[in-house]
This record gives structure tokens, sequence and C-alpha cells, in this order.
């Protein structure tokens, strides 16, 4: 997780918005370790780290891959969906 985090442009980290198509782009694997990192996460009911994952992954452009399994994660994350959240971080 240390990597995502240092790949992060300093304005999208300090919270300034952009828009999608200037998001710099993710890897397939380093959204598996985001992902891999919520299920961690998730396991101890730890909101506030599962959310910080997530915000992290709004500073991306997850790849095309990914984006089916990322928007219904954001959902569940959104609605606090605990066994949702684990179905789909357990996903392969």
């Amino acid at each position: 997780m240390e990597l995502l985090g240092s790949q992060m442009p300093g304005a999208l980290a300090e919270g300034t918005p952009a828009a999608a198509d200037e998001l710099p782009p993710l890897s397939e694997e380093g959204f598996d370790e985001a992902v891999a990192t919520i299920r961690e996460f998730c396991a101890s009911f730890d909101d506030t780290s599962v959310q910080m994952v997530m915000d992290m992954l709004e500073t991306y452009a997850v790849p095309a891959k990914r984006a089916e399994r990322y928007a219904r994660l954001r959902d569940a994350v959104r609605c606090a969906d605990w066994e949702q959240i684990a179905a789909i971080a357990a996903e392969t």
C-alpha cells in the first residue's frame, strides 16, 4: 500500500479535484493490492481504513478490466455493507 500512496500526485493528494481523464492510471496489480488491503481491513470492520483506501483509489483511473468491480465495491462501502465488501474483495 505504501507504494500506491507514494505514487499519488501532489495536487490530488491535497484534495484538488481532477477530471477523470486527468487521473493517473492505476495498474491492475495496484488495484488488486488495494482490494487485498480492503479485505484485510474489512475482516476487522475497520471502516476508517477501508475508506482511506477507497479515497486513494478515487485519485486514480481504475483499469477498465476492474471498473465494474470497483463500482460495486464503492457502492458497498458507501452503504457500509460489510458482507458485500468482503464478498467483492474476495473475488479473483
